[in-house]
């Protein structure tokens, strides 16, 4: 994931599932409008230290990974 992805800060949905991600990267806790993430069919084997910033997030569905 880019780290411009901190300059969407207006962002309330994100998706990426089926990416082969291995972690969320620190640079998406910038975005404080976020409500809904969904990280599904990856490679994530922990949350981070930093995702209770997100504040709004609401529905969080990381299914199908390493967790």
């Amino acid at each position: 994931m880019p780290e411009q992805i901190s300059e969407l800060r207006y962002l309330e949905k994100l998706k990426v599932d089926q990416n082969n991600l291995k972690y969320l990267p620190s640079e998406m806790f910038k975005l404080s409008n976020l409500n809904t993430l969904t990280a599904c069919n990856n490679n994530l084997s922990f949350l981070p230290d930093g995702i209770e910033t997100l504040s709004k997030l609401e529905i969080l569905l990381i299914n199908d990974n390493k967790i």
